[in-house]
């Protein structure tokens, strides 16, 4: 079985744009799960949509790629993409899941991100910068 998730970079280095999780101390870059028939991208599309409310489409990002690891024999495979414009007005939606949608310095906050996150996180910023 392959845990399949995509995820979007809103970068403003060296901050990023992340959900805050209820009751912990974690951030989660916005996106989620690839839903069977689905493409990652079109995946990405339907999430920002459902967790931040913002309508994008593909030329609205670039396709940064894969990463994959293997974690209790599950192989999870996290497809990223980065948002061209930065200038959106983005919403929380989804206030079940998440306490705040926040402009986080990564530097700081970098241990609350998933592994696969912050290495796709840091590799855009020494990018970006």
């Amino acid at each position: 079985m392959i845990n399949k998730k995509s995820r979007l970079l809103v970068l403003d280095p060296p901050f990023v744009l992340a959900f805050k999780k209820i009751g912990e101390d974690r951030h989660s870059l916005i996106g989620g799960t690839v839903e069977k028939g689905e493409t990652p991208l079109e995946a990405l599309i339907r999430e920002v949509k459902e967790e931040s409310d913002i309508d994008i489409e593909a030329e609205d990002v670039v396709d940064l790629g894969a990463k994959f690891m293997t974690k209790n024999t599950v192989e999870h495979q996290r497809n990223y993409y980065q948002l061209k414009n930065i200038k959106h007005d983005f919403k929380l939606i989804e206030t079940n899941k998440f306490e705040r949608l926040e402009w986080v310095d990564f530097y700081i906050s970098k241990k609350t991100f998933k592994k696969l996150d912050q290495k796709a996180i840091e590799e855009r910023l020494i990018i970006n910068c």
